[in-house]
């Protein structure tokens, strides 16, 4: 449990500390208490009054063993699951540039197709005016 935790054996089993404080209730994961629950002083070590109070037996060997094995396995699956997701995080990234260049794209090949088309109207008026002053020079002669 985080030191911040509260639940409801907590509240309901609070005990205080030789300071007067609600003492912390906290789960070892030592070799030897692997999975026992205690209480602590929540003071620092240099000014603690020194309480601590087992609230569970010493268990097993086995059982020790038992829950130390899946405390790994589950502290592994915790850096699993946080490498999926910065994975899924840079993938909706590489997806939100794709998009944007995708639309970059898309307003480039607009702002062709207007300047393709302003050019072509132009030349179309160009060749016109020629055909006209190829007219009129045909006439004068």
């Amino acid at each position: 449990m985080s030191d911040l935790s509260v639940n409801a054996h907590e509240i309901q089993y609070a005990r205080r500390c030789q300071c007067g404080l609600i003492a912390q209730y906290l789960t070892a994961w030592s070799d030897a208490n692997a999975g026992r629950r205690f209480y602590k002083c929540p003071r620092s070590k240099v000014s603690s009054c020194g309480y601590f109070e087992w609230i569970d037996e010493e268990l097993p060997r086995r059982a020790v063993m038992v829950i130390k094995d899946l405390k790994t396995k589950l502290d592994a699956a915790k850096v699993e699951r946080n490498n999926l997701r910065n994975k899924v995080y840079l993938m909706e990234q590489a997806t939100m540039v794709q998009r944007g260049s995708k639309n970059l794209f898309d307003e480039m090949e607009d702002v062709t197709m207007v300047e393709r088309h302003t050019l072509k109207t132009k030349l179309d008026e160009m060749e016109q005016f020629q055909l006209v002053k190829a007219e009129k020079a045909r006439m004068m002669k």
